[in-house]
């Protein structure tokens, strides 16, 4: 009895579910990992079928978190739609084969591949990776685009960086960007010395197209001045086209926040920015703010290049651009007739490429400000941002109210603290997610 009743359960439940239309089908396909809609979805009808391999929902797929048992039954049906792939390294041989056969199954398992995404490297079996790696760079030469989601070792550093490999895009997106001797390299993905970008970038001087760097750095103070950077290691590309970038600098001498040291009070706003009105940096816009204590300052090209944008603080309604004259006020008017505030905005300051934004907390705990100018500069400037973070201790002003203003495309708040301030969420009308991080 109880076989025939959860089999009738399951058959209602799933002829309910292929009664719906494409555009419901398409909508729950939204809240679910391509993995979950493989695993949900697959084989329930044909329509379906159409719906999940003709939308795009496999061709970009994480397999980081799948089972045996997954690859096995489903592996071989997304090979063929695929284009970007992320997955460990000891998921490569499943995935991929043994290294001898690599040249006569890749093209044929993934003829739409172009995108490979480690996210962990084991140092005892780099030699493994540098077999596999090797095959990539003969196969496909400047068409497939490998990317790390971890540090490298140095052996496969050698190999990824050697007078064989063609690299026209180098993308470098990190937290930290500590010095290192010249002679030696760790990991890509440890930050180092201006003069070490220099020595890793400039050596594909004939062939790099495209730049982008989003570093974080506590030490080396060139890697934020403007005539460093152009001497050091623009001038000598000769073929870039695109450079993006955003440099986020403390500057503290230590890790420990209890000996918050200065470096010298040469680090000031008015000459960083005099370091990019050069003629070189005026065919960019470049934007700065400094934190009200100057506990960090921040430095971007415009139009902002990357999806997350952290450390705000309520002195970002006070930056700059290196070019003075394109700054103009636009009037920001409340939803409730309060009255209106005067922004500074430019066309250019729209930083429509954001989905993630992160208040900054600050390491001395101390309560950080969040005015009603700063929620309005969050709703005009990041448009498209849809998930908020939130760290701890702030101080709402109490003219921060939904009345006035709200964040409307805000759809999910990442929190550290055991619960978040309801006045904020308040502000967050179309909220759906709240993951707490406590």
């Amino acid at each position: 009895l109880t076989t025939t009743v959860a089999s009738s359960s399951s058959s209602c439940s799933t002829s309910t579910l292929l009664l719906l239309p494409n555009e419901l089908i398409l909508f729950i396909f939204l809240y679910l990992q391509p993995t979950e809609i493989i695993e949900i979805f697959f084989n329930l009808s044909t329509r379906i079928n159409n719906l999940i391999f003709s939308d795009k929902h496999v061709n970009e797929i994480d397999l980081t978190h799948v089972d045996q048992v997954w690859l096995d039954k489903y592996l071989s049906f997304i090979q063929p739609c695929t284009n970007k792939l992320k997955f460990k390294q000891k998921q490569l041989s499943i995935l991929f084969g043994q290294p001898s056969s690599l040249s006569q199954n890749i093209r044929s398992l993934y003829p739409k591949l172009h995108t490979l995404i480690f996210t962990e490297i084991d140092a005892d079996y780099v030699n493994d990776i540098r077999t596999y790696i090797e095959q990539f760079k003969t196969l496909y030469q400047s068409t497939l685009i490998l990317k790390f989601k971890t540090s490298i070792p140095s052996q496969l550093y050698i190999q990824l960086f050697q007078h064989n490999t063609y690299l026209e895009t180098i993308h470098i997106d990190t937290s930290f960007w500590w010095i290192m001797d010249d002679a030696s390299f760790s990991s890509i993905t440890q930050n180092f010395h201006i003069k070490n970008l220099r020595l890793l970038i400039t050596q594909f001087s004939l062939t790099l197209e495209y730049l982008s760097l989003n570093i974080g750095c506590n030490e080396d103070i060139q890697i934020i001045n403007g005539h460093c950077l152009y001497e050091e290691l623009l001038s000598k590309l000769l073929k870039l086209k695109s450079f993006h970038f955003c440099f986020i600098y403390w500057h503290y001498t230590g890790y420990s926040y209890d000996i918050k040291t200065l470096l010298p009070s040469i680090i000031d706003l008015d000459d960083i920015v005099k370091t990019y009105q050069t003629s070189y940096w005026l065919k960019q816009t470049i934007f700065f703010y400094e934190h009200d204590e100057r506990d960090y300052f921040f430095i971007a090209t415009l139009p902002y290049h990357y999806e997350q944008f952290n450390y705000i603080n309520d002195n970002i309604i006070n930056y700059r651009l290196n070019q003075s004259g394109i700054i103009a006020t636009t009037t920001v008017r409340d939803n409730a007739g309060y009255g209106s505030q005067q922004l500074p905005t430019t066309m250019l300051l729209t930083m429509s490429k954001v989905k993630k934004i992160a208040l900054y907390q600050d390491p001395e705990n101390t309560k950080e400000i969040l005015s009603l100018k700063l929620f309005q500069f969050l709703k005009q400037t990041f448009i498209c941002a849809t998930v908020l973070k939130l760290n701890e201790n702030y101080y709402l002003e109490p003219n921060v109210r939904k009345e006035v203003v709200q964040l409307n495309r805000i759809e999910e708040v990442q929190y550290i603290t055991p619960q978040i301030d309801k006045r904020i969420l308040r502000l967050l009308p179309n909220v759906r997610r709240k993951i707490c991080q406590y």
